[in-house]
């Protein structure tokens, strides 16, 4: 497998997630959050570890089969990156979340109901 590939995919992930192009969505299982394109999907979570956690990405085919799945620090094996991967991956993980939970409508609508006179409770 090519490890540089993965980090293309997670580098251009991180990007369009951060411009919000990417659609995040919560699954079944509690803290992973998913990704659909055309007959694939991406799922990212984040795994308790020793020091840090490690972040998974993982790729389903349309069967919902896995395909592949890399952690952070298989990707970090990729000689000379020009970015730290984990914290690319945890960065893309946290904005996954916030995404898939509607995090910035949530506090958008406190803020709007913060901000008027009468608070309605």
């Amino acid at each position: 497998m090519s490890y540089q590939k993965i980090a293309d995919l997670i580098w251009k992930l991180h990007e369009k997630t951060s411009q919000a192009k990417v659609k995040w969505e919560v699954t079944a299982d509690e803290g992973v959050y998913q990704a659909i394109f055309a007959g694939y999907a991406i799922r990212i979570s984040k795994k308790a570890a020793d020091i840090e956690p490690d972040i998974i990405l993982q790729i389903y085919n349309e069967e919902g089969e896995l395909i592949e799945e890399v952690n952070d620090r298989e990707v970090t094996q990729v000689p000379e990156l020009p970015y730290n991967v984990y914290n690319i991956m945890l960065n893309l993980y946290e904005t996954a979340r916030r995404i898939a939970m509607g995090t910035e409508q949530a506090i958008n609508k406190i803020l709007d109901i913060l901000g008027e006179d009468d608070i309605p409770f």
